[in-house]
This record gives structure tokens, C-alpha cells and sequence, in this order.
């Protein structure tokens, strides 16, 4: 747990107390420095003790160690905008097929159902979980709005096998050192061949290319797609399955499957453990979100973290 820092009153009153304490040392013939080690020692100490910090602590924290001990490491996660994201093609949908069933001769072919589709779209752009949220970044003198869900839908081809569970777990957005930047630039001058508009970069992301395969036992880096805006100076570092890590579930409360709205629930399950680029691809248009849930074969490592998620 962090410790509450002290009050600017209490740490003068610390600093205060020390020079009054020793006069000694103050007053000493010993050189400056020496006397300003002393009293810096002794108000380190002091602080120390009136934080209820204990000598190892710091010293670990001086030593660049970690203060606390763990079996796994943790990522946390906002997972309502994937879902939204997921989800949100399939409204639009909705909201479509909902005009062209009015527009019959005229009347109204099944009004519940209408309502029905159309309540579903007002509740969506009425609640704010549901609006995506973007990071405003200028870059390039332009501004840009980035989002987590983009680094997963425009992520390397290679990866696009990677459901979105096992990606936050694994993988995360880096910098592209300069070194990298500049050499890959360079040798696409010497090949003479540039990346026009409209061409992608699927050389450098098959999943077949020697550079870019995902590796069981060491870190590697992939190209985001041209689609990315970040694609020329970042990338995707994804770990081996050895060092994934624990995903922590922040903002709404994960739906349950014995209770609540059920096909909200197997949505949110096939967004998570069903690779995707596209909302679309979850489930066809004939499929409701139940049934696409019971035609999809979960691994047996996705179905135990399912069955563990509402503890």
C-alpha cells in the first residue's frame, strides 16, 4: 500500500526540529560538507520515521527494487470501449434494417419489433459509457484522437489470430526506437520501393515473414497497420505466454451469465475471446448473439478464465 505523504507544515517543522536539536553540528568545525551530510542524514531519518517507513523500504526503493512481493503481473483494463466498439456496427445495422421495414407501402410491417431496435439505438448514444472515448495527441502538426481500440484493430496481421483478452494480457503499444526508424527508412530508399496510398504493409506483417512471428520465449516487435496514425513511429511488443499478464477489470461490473440481460453477456464474451477487427465479424446477420455464443469453440484455457470471472 502507499503511504500518504506528510504535510508541508510537518516537513518544516521536521527540518526545524533537526537544526535546533543540534547546535553541534551547526556550529562544528568540521568542513560544510561534511556537516550538511550530517543533518541531511538525520532529516531523511526523521521523515522516514514519521511516514511509518521502515529502513528496508528505502532502501529497496533507493536500490531501484521492487517493495512488494508478487506471483503475476497485472494490466489494467477498461474493457466497456471495446465492447461499445464491438457492438457499435451492429446497432447502426439495426437502425437501418429498422427504416427499410417502415418504408413498405407506406405502414409499419411489425411496430413492436421497431420499437424494440430503435429503443436499443436511443439507449446507446443516450448513455455516456457508450461514447467512445479518445486522447486528443498532436502529432505530425496535425491533431489526432487515439484510442486502445485502435491499437487492437490496426494491429499486425500477424497477431490478428489474437483474441482481445489474450492481446491486453500479452501485448502493448511502444515507441519504435529511432535506430529502427531510420535503418527501415533507409532500406526502403535503397529498394527504391515506397509505400504509396492505398497499399498496405502486409509484407511486414504476415504472419509467415521470419521477423514478425510470435514467439513462445522472448518479446517481439510488430508494425501497426497503415490505418493506425501512430504507424511510422510505433509499434506492438507482444511477450511470451510465460510473462502474460493478470487483466484487471476497471469500470462497469463484468455482466454475469446466470443473471441479467443474456445476449449483452454473449457479447461481451465473444468480444473478448473471439479474434475481431470488425465488430461484423463476431457473429453473421442472421445469427443473434446467443446463438453465435453456442456455435463458437472457446479453448479450454478461455472457457476456465469464463467460468472464473464473476468471483
Amino acid at each position: 500500500m502507499t503511504k500518504a505523504p506528510l504535510k508541508m507544515y510537518a516537513v518544516f517543522n521536521t527540518i526545524r526540529s533537526i537544526f535546533k536539536r543540534n547546535p553541534d553540528v551547526v556550529e562544528g568545525s568540521k568542513s560544510n560538507k561534511e556537516k550538511a551530510w550530517k543533518l541531511m542524514m538525520k532529516i531523511v531519518n526523521s521523515f522516514s520515521v514519521k511516514m511509518e517507513m521502515g529502513n528496508p523500504m528505502i532502501c529497496m526503493y533507493i536500490l531501484g527494487n521492487p517493495d512488494h512481493y508478487k506471483s503475476h503481473n497485472f494490466q489494467v483494463f477498461y474493457w466497456i470501449s471495446f465492447i461499445n466498439a464491438a457492438r457499435r456496427p451492429w446497432v447502426g445495422m439495426n437502425t437501418h434494417r429498422c427504416k427499410e421495414e417502415t418504408e413498405e407501402d407506406g405502414t409499419l410491417l411489425d411496430s413492436k419489433v421497431v420499437q424494440h431496435k430503435q429503443s436499443d439505438m436511443e439507449v446507446f448514444n443516450r448513455n455516456d459509457e457508450f461514447k467512445e472515448k479518445v486522447t486528443i495527441l498532436k502529432y505530425n502538426n496535425r491533431f489526432i484522437g487515439l484510442s486502445s481500440v485502435h491499437d487492437y484493430i490496426h494491429q499486425c496481421k500477424a497477431l490478428h489470430d489474437m483474441c482481445l483478452y489474450d492481446w491486453i494480457a500479452r501485448c502493448e503499444q511502444i515507441k519504435i526506437p529511432k535506430k529502427l526508424i531510420l535503418n527501415r527508412s533507409k532500406k526502403d530508399e535503397d529498394d527504391g520501393q515506397g509505400v504509396t496510398e492505398g497499399e498496405s504493409s502486409v509484407d511486414e506483417c504476415s504472419s509467415s515473414h521470419p521477423n514478425f512471428c510470435i514467439s513462445e520465449t522472448k518479446s517481439n516487435m510488430f508494425p501497426l497497420l497503415l490505418e493506425h496514425p501512430l504507424t511510422e513511429t510505433h509499434g506492438t511488443q507482444c511477450c511470451p505466454v510465460r510473462k502474460e499478464k493478470v487483466l484487471n477489470f476497471v469500470g462497469s461490473t463484468l455482466p454475469r451469465y446466470d443473471q441479467g440481460d443474456c445476449k449483452y453477456y454473449c457479447s461481451v464474451i465473444l468480444t473478448l475471446f473471439k479474434p475481431w477487427q470488425s465488430g461484423l465479424e463476431l457473429k453473421t446477420q442472421e445469427q443473434s448473439w446467443d446463438d453465435a455464443f453456442s456455435t463458437h469453440k472457446f479453448s479450454a484455457k478461455h472457457q476456465y478464465i469464463m467460468r472464473n470471472l464473476n468471483i
